[in-house]
């Protein structure tokens, strides 16, 4: 049995009425709420789970959202001492802005999204070039195989299934 490490990563901080989290309980009390991504390493393999939102440099696309220098999602791994390069794998929760926006930052992770629901019913060309800003997108030749397994036009496997390959997990 493999002995993995899980480390949280703070990449951001959200402000959102606290209803939308307790089923319309404390409506109109504004809490901040932490936008996390996950790092999981063993055995010198890494995994990162999610990747958190845009710069806010960039715009007010999602307001209120604010992320400090070091919770960018880069500084965040530099951190514990991974480069983008060491990520293999990058699963994507949903393809909400705040789980996905950076996934462009990681090439050479294979990406796999992870859920169902109407997040995931918009082709993956389309969430690319709102969500993840792939080089590739503009030339995306993707298809979706069942929902399953779609290629973006970089040559990378972007996988939507319940669970990894077992040859990426072992």
């Amino acid at each position: 049995m493999k002995n993995w490490i899980l480390h949280p990563l703070h990449v951001g901080t959200i402000q959102r009425d606290k209803s939308i989290f307790t089923y319309l309980r404390n409506v109109g009390t504004t809490i901040d709420a932490p936008v996390l991504a996950w790092h999981l390493e063993c055995n010198g393999h890494h995994i990162l789970v999610d990747t958190g939102g845009h710069d806010p440099a960039e715009g007010e696309l999602h307001p209120p959202y604010s992320r400090t220098a070091d919770q960018n999602i880069i500084a965040q791994l530099a951190a514990r001492g991974v480069a983008p390069e060491d990520i293999e794998i990058l699963i994507l929760t949903h393809l909400h802005w705040d789980h996905a926006a950076n996934c462009h930052l990681f090439p050479r992770a294979q990406v796999m999204g992870l859920g169902t629901g109407r997040c995931l019913k918009m082709p993956i060309a389309a969430k690319c070039q709102v969500m993840c800003k792939l080089d590739s997108c503009q030339q995306h030749k993707c298809r979706r195989h069942a929902g399953k397994i779609a290629q973006d036009g970089g040559g990378r496997r972007v996988w939507f299934a319940r669970r990894p390959p077992e040859s990426w997990v072992g």
